[in-house]
């Protein structure tokens, strides 16, 4: 299948001939569908399953080529309570995204009810937590533990909450040297 074809296909109705198109245009690496993917993500509402799975379709696409331009949307889309329980392929999308600026907005999301969504969160931190200044680093990590204080052992927060503690000490111990 060549990339025009499935480019058309992006804009089907059919809700599973749009998703395979995202998906064999990342796996294309079809740049060329970058307008097309930006302005589908842009202009679908996030309301209802169908709508929801393409807008996870175009944006793991998205996520694949790299396109930064799709970021402010993601953001977007992970906060409108619409997407509540489909938010993790939005943050996928991000995780080779430039995020450095979006420290605070991927911090609340370690807090998420989601696992997925924590999951994410914490991966997409890991890269940016470097590149964070030390005093923000101290605040989430206080944060952090008194957070910790009220969430059962076996809570599966607990998990993503010392692992982003984990990663802070790191940080703030490479610092220190």
């Amino acid at each position: 299948m060549d990339q025009a074809h499935a480019i058309l296909r992006l804009s089907s109705n059919d809700r599973k001939v749009a998703v395979q198109a995202a998906f064999d245009l990342a796996h294309m690496g079809g740049v060329e569908a970058v307008p097309d993917l930006l302005r589908l993500l842009s202009t679908l509402p996030p309301a209802g399953a169908e709508a929801l799975h393409k807008l996870g379709a175009f944006a793991y696409a998205l996520g694949e080529l790299k396109v930064q331009a799709a970021k402010p949307r993601l953001i977007e889309l992970i906060r409108d309570p619409r997407t509540k329980g489909h938010r993790g392929s939005f943050l996928y999308a991000m995780l080779d995204l430039d995020c450095r600026d979006d420290y605070d907005f991927l911090y609340e999301l370690v807090f998420d009810d989601y696992f997925e969504v924590r999951a994410k969160a914490v991966m997409i931190l890991n890269g940016i937590i470097p590149l964070q200044d030390v005093e923000k680093l101290v605040a989430s990590r206080d944060d952090l533990l008194e957070r910790l204080e009220g969430v059962p052992l076996d809570d599966e927060r607990s998990i993503h909450l010392c692992s982003l503690v984990d990663l802070l000490d790191a940080e703030l111990e490479d610092w220190a040297q």
